[in-house]
């Protein structure tokens, strides 16, 4: 090495050695409230997501249960075939090539902390920060919001052609087989021992699907008409989710098809009949799920055995909230539309939707044979779901 090199990698070492080094100091969330920035942006090109190998690759979902015992069956779940592509407009399989771009560098994904001010259970404002992590939003020429500076074009437009399959086989087995899906393991699937689902969805797009993680409100059971004091201090976790199909292109749309026990390739991965099966085109869901501070998806422990729960909590008895969240029919369209989540738009900052739409195209079935039963179309506005909550039992 030349000794002005030497020289100048000496200087550098130095310089790093005598910086001055500042710790990760821990901040109050009211000072994470107020802290603003744009955030970390995140741009796949040439992405794509594939479990390759059908037969050793999956998901094995088992229950917790009893020690195996001989004479004791347990239901198994394997996702097998997950793959999140480029669409490439063929119903029959769940792979796919890259996406081109999932985005642009104006519309990425994009992970952020904000705040929101909105009244809790007993103070007319309170200033809340949360993690938010939001797909890129509905940006096309002739639908722009108030997320979009400008419209998607060229390599950006694949974020709204994409492709979403997999296969799932819900099985019946002993509980004293080994864990595991081949039949090197003693565990063969026959036709008599479970049920495979196969899920393809074409012309897929998120659309500014947004997930807001934060803690909840701690005085949620200590005001005039206080709620539940399990909802206090968790977390919450708010969710607009929007899953849009692209009805301009072939083939677009879902696919459900199932298989019990009649072909397989070699022993263990199931086949399904390229005909058969349920079609929904043009299908579009946008649901809001929670609303700041008054409702949020909890997740908790039921029991000491191990169950645990799922709760989109109850909206309080409180005219604050429920101003928030309803939606005065009798008022003017444009306020009513506010409030109502479609596929080209869904609130604002300022007028968060709460009420979602589910639409489904021309859904029909075709039988093993081919006969094909259109079965019609259907459509729900305005769907707002005031309280859920989904608990395990036997884990």
């Amino acid at each position: 090495m030349p000794a002005h090199a030497r020289f100048a990698t000496l200087t550098l070492c130095m310089s790093l050695l005598t910086s001055p080094v500042y710790a990760l100091e821990a901040i109050s969330d009211a000072e994470l409230g107020e802290s603003t920035g744009e955030g970390i942006a995140i741009l796949p090109e040439n992405f794509s997501l594939v479990m390759a190998d059908e037969d050793a690759s999956y998901i094995n979902i088992i229950p917790r249960g009893a020690p195996k015992t001989a004479g004791v069956s347990r239901a198994d779940i394997y996702i097998r075939n997950l793959a999140l592509t480029q669409n490439d407009a063929t119903t029959t399989r769940a792979s796919g090539t890259n996406i081109v771009s999932w985005g642009s560098g104006a519309n990425p994904f994009l992970i952020v902390v904000k705040s929101e001010s909105h009244p809790d259970y007993v103070n007319s404002a309170q200033s809340r920060a949360f993690l938010r992590i939001e797909a890129p939003s509905y940006c096309l020429s002739g639908a722009l919001t108030a997320e979009c500076s400008a419209a998607d074009t060229g390599d950006a437009l694949s974020a709204y052609n994409l492709r979403l399959g997999a296969s799932v086989d819900l099985l019946l087995k002993s509980n004293t087989q080994t864990q595991g899906y081949g039949s090197s393991v003693g565990n063969a699937v026959t036709g008599a021992t479970g049920i495979g689902l196969q899920a393809i969805w074409n012309g897929l797009s998120l659309n500014g699907t947004k997930v807001d993680i934060f803690q909840t409100p701690s005085n949620s059971s200590t005001g005039a008409n206080g709620g539940d004091p399990s909802y206090n201090s968790t977390l919450g976790l708010r969710a607009l989710v929007r899953l849009n199909t692209d009805a301009t292109k072939a083939n677009n749309g879902l696919r459900l098809s199932t298989a019990l026990d009649s072909g397989y390739n070699g022993t263990t991965n199931r086949l399904f009949n390229a005909n058969e099966g349920i079609r929904i085109q043009d299908l579009d869901i946008n649901l809001p799920l929670g609303i700041p501070h008054y409702q949020s998806l909890v997740f908790g422990k039921a029991d000491a055995s191990g169950n645990f729960y799922l709760e989109l909590t109850r909206l309080p008895n409180d005219s604050d909230a429920y101003n928030a969240a309803y939606i005065d029919y009798s008022g003017t369209a444009a306020s009513i539309a506010a409030k109502t989540c479609s596929s080209t738009s869904c609130g604002t900052a300022a007028v968060p939707a709460t009420h979602g739409t589910i639409s489904m195209g021309a859904t029909t079935f075709t039988s093993p044979a081919g006969a094909v039963v259109n079965v019609g179309t259907s459509k729900i506005d305005g769907l707002f779901i005031q309280h859920l909550k989904l608990t395990t039992t036997g884990l």
